[in-house]
Formats: structure tokens, C-alpha cells, sequence
């Protein structure tokens, strides 16, 4: 990758986190006093409008969205999709409102991994299956108060393009279990603007987004059946876009 993509890359993260403290700092921190589950009604507009600003306004991503009529209105849900970029959860938050589930290491991303918590994202230690409990346990408790929360099961960005054949399902399946919806979503060329196994930041790149029927786990017989539907959706909708994008 160029030089000059490096440097525009370098310049994307400290707008982005410019942008982390102003929007966290006059959207999320005056309803930091408010419990968790409940003040994420609020906060979670400091994520939407910086995850635009950062999206749009430095960027200048272009996203094409397909299935907005199918969001949940008034219910928690937790958003699954496909991973390929680090571009991924700034169109879940921008385009569904869902705070992520992400490593804990992004916590301390300076001003952007505290706000983000602020905001009800949830960070998870990989290492200690006593803390992926906790984290699964988080996540379901904000679903249920209402939150939207994205996962990504691959556990980490695609690197060939490729998706994932390993996955974890447990959260689609505690879903089952508590009778909240899923919302299955595919992404597709987020990493032409922030590549893989590259450093650095393209602008102006187009990328798509494919948001599928909410899913009930009233429909499914089992926790299993209801966790493997959830995926089949994601990279079915995943292949029609690439096929879409070939086919341009």
C-alpha cells in the first residue's frame, strides 16, 4: 500500500478520535449517571453520529443499504453479519444502531473504546471462558432493556475475501433460548476503504449492506436449528451480493 494510503489512514484515526470526544463528550457523558441498559437509549446517538461523521465525513464511504423496512421498532435485537473489514461496526451502528461486541483490547482505544462502553458496546476477553460467559450474559441483559448489539461469529475480518468456515453461534442460540429477535445482515466490500492485511485508508470506495427479515425464535424448534438458520441467512445474502458485484 502507498505511502500517501498510510498517511491518510493515520489521518482517518485522529479525526476519528476528534470526533469520538465530541460527539461522546456532548451526546453520551451527560447520561453517564444512568445505569446500564438504560441510558444506552440515549448514548447510543453519540455512536450513530459518530459513526457517520467518520463513515461519511472523513471517508466519504459510499453505502449502498438494501431491507431498511425490516428493522425491529421497539425491541432489542441482536445483529449478526459477516466480517472484512474494521469498517463493519461503524455500518452496524450507523445504519441499524447496534453497539458491538467486541474484543477487549478495543476498549483502550484512547476516547473511542471508553465511549463506545458508554455507549453499550460490550468487551470480551477471549482468553478466559469465565469472562465469555459474562460478556454473553451482558449482551442478552441489554438486548433485553432494549439494545441492539451486532455480532460478528467469524471472531475476526475475513482475510481472503472469503468467509469464515469456523463460527460461534452461542449468542443466535441464548437468543432462542430468552425469545428475542435476530437480525441477519451481509456486508460486502468494506474493505476496499480499510483493507485487511494492509495498513491504511482509501476514500470515496463503495461498499454494500444487506439487512434481512427480523427472525423469531418462535419459528424455530431448537436453539441449533434457530443458530444455523440465522448464519445460512447471512451467507446467502452475502453470495447474492458478490455474485451482484461480479456480475457488474
Amino acid at each position: 500500500m502507498s505511502v500517501l494510503a498510510i498517511t491518510y489512514g493515520f489521518v482517518v484515526l485522529m479525526c476519528a478520535i476528534a470526533a469520538a470526544f465530541v460527539c461522546g463528550t456532548a451526546i453520551a457523558l451527560p447520561f453517564a449517571w444512568m445505569p446500564r441498559g438504560k441510558r444506552e437509549r440515549y448514548t447510543v446517538w453519540a455512536a450513530v453520529v459518530w459513526s457517520r461523521v467518520v463513515l461519511h465525513g472523513i471517508l466519504f464511504t459510499r453505502v449502498d443499504v438494501t431491507g431498511r423496512g425490516n428493522l425491529p421498532k421497539d425491541r432489542g435485537a441482536l445483529v449478526v453479519a459477516n466480517h472484512r473489514s474494521w469498517l463493519d461496526p461503524l455500518l452496524l451502528i450507523a445504519e441499524l444502531r447496534a453497539v458491538g461486541l467486541s474484543k477487549a483490547e478495543i476498549f483502550w482505544l484512547p476516547i473511542i473504546g471508553q465511549y463506545a462502553w458508554l455507549c453499550g458496546a460490550v468487551f470480551v476477553d477471549r482468553k478466559s471462558p469465565a469472562k465469555r460467559t459474562a460478556a454473553r450474559e451482558e449482551v442478552m441483559s441489554l438486548i433485553r432493556a432494549g439494545v441492539r448489539v451486532g455480532l460478528f461469529p467469524e471472531g475476526t475480518r475475513s482475510r481472503d475475501g472469503e468467509m469464515r468456515e469456523k463460527v460461534y453461534l452461542s449468542l443466535p442460540k441464548d437468543c432462542w433460548e430468552d425469545g428475542v429477535p435476530v437480525l441477519p445482515c451481509a456486508l460486502y466490500g468494506t474493505e476496499r476503504t480499510l483493507p485487511t492485511s494492509r495498513r491504511g485508508a482509501i476514500p470515496f470506495q463503495r461498499c454494500r449492506m444487506d439487512i434481512g427479515e427480523v427472525m423469531e425464535p418462535a419459528d424455530y424448534p431448537s436453539a441449533d436449528a434457530f443458530a444455523e438458520a440465522v448464519w445460512a441467512q447471512v451467507t446467502s445474502r452475502f453470495e447474492q451480493l458478490r455474485s451482484e458485484d461480479v456480475s457488474a
